[in-house]
């Protein structure tokens, strides 16, 4: 969908919408111990840390069973992030426009979607722009503006120059993708199917990857959940 069409996509909404985050032991007795405190699990931007083992990652695809395209970006707070802090979490990723009227709908519901998800366990909703109002590529001020206007406090990222769209062929807005800890794509779909089905997706990937996913103290450890089942 292009700017051009913008009269005619909002015409057709109804059919869009349909398809559409040691002790210090002491050398003399009676030295106070102290706790160090334990590495951190999140860097700077805010977001978890690269595991070592991820750092190799090279995701080039976009289809079912490819590992996703791994990309760095900047987010609605001017921080770089890269696709590679999300490995280890079941990732939905959503790839809009801000001047495209499903995406804004799929965003109404970003925010709860996205506080329901995370509070199953480990998952991160990212949201990609393309390009802003006037079909251009989207900026930070983009990001910023699309996350201040939704109340988003999920990763706004922006796709400068639409390089990542372009990459992984988005055709239409949204495109959303479900994607498994190890960078797998489970899912490919256009158009929004409702918060519903984000969640849905984002329960199964849960539960069919629980092996596979990182745990991070505060987190809801699902495993652990089963378990005690």
């Amino acid at each position: 969908m292009m700017r051009s069409s913008f009269i005619q996509a909002s015409a057709a909404f109804a059919v869009l919408l349909a398809f559409g985050c040691t002790a210090d032991d002491g050398d003399e007795p009676g030295e106070e111990v102290v706790d160090e405190p334990p590495p951190s699990s999140y860097m700077a931007n805010g977001y978890p840390t690269i595991l070592e083992e991820n750092e190799a990652y090279t995701g080039e695809g976009s289809e079912r069973r490819d590992l996703i395209h791994t990309f760095e970006m900047v987010d609605q707070h001017g921080n770089m992030v890269d696709y590679r802090q999300f490995l280890g979490f079941v990732v939905i990723l959503d790839v809009s426009a801000e001047w495209c009227p499903p995406c804004r709908t799929a965003a109404e519901g970003a925010q709860e979607v996205y506080e329901e998800i995370q509070a199953l366990g480990p998952v991160y909703y990212l949201n990609v722009l393309a390009q802003n109002w006037d079909g251009d590529p989207a900026t930070e001020q983009t990001a910023s503006d699309w996350s201040s206007d939704f109340d988003l406090d999920l990763p706004v990222l922006a796709d400068a120059d639409e390089a990542y769209s372009a990459q992984v062929g988005v055709g239409s807005f949204p495109t959303f993708w479900f994607i498994r800890p190890d960078g797998e794509i489970e899912r490919r779909s256009s158009g929004f199917g409702g918060d519903e089905q984000l969640i849905t997706w984002a329960e199964y990937l849960l539960e069919d990857s629980e092996d596979d996913l990182r745990h991070i103290p505060g987190w809801p450890d699902i495993t652990a959940e089963h378990d005690e089942d």
